[in-house]
């Protein structure tokens, strides 16, 4: 899978990440997009840097992925978010 299809996926992910979160808080005016980074083969991808961008504003929050590939980004006003995955050799 190549990084920009890869991309794409991690996209459509984050966003219904975020409708569910969204959806599980009801009572809050923010969200969090969580979830597990995975290689083609399936592997889990550590220390994988993630960017979520906020595309109305601009504002990007950037985090790590943990030793099992996961990664959590709260706090994030309702909106369209673009979700990108970099890591050496990924």
């Amino acid at each position: 899978m190549s990084h920009a299809s890869f991309s794409k996926v991690a996209l459509l992910v984050g966003i219904a990440l975020l409708f569910v979160s969204v959806a599980a808080q009801a009572q809050s005016d923010t969200a969090q997009i969580s979830g597990f980074v995975k290689d083609p083969t399936g592997a889990v991808v550590p220390n994988a840097g993630v960017a979520i961008k906020n595309e109305a504003t601009g504002l990007e929050r950037k985090t790590t992925t943990t030793a099992t590939g996961y990664y959590v980004v709260p706090n994030l006003p309702p909106g369209y978010y673009t979700l990108t995955v970099e890591a050496p050799g990924f």
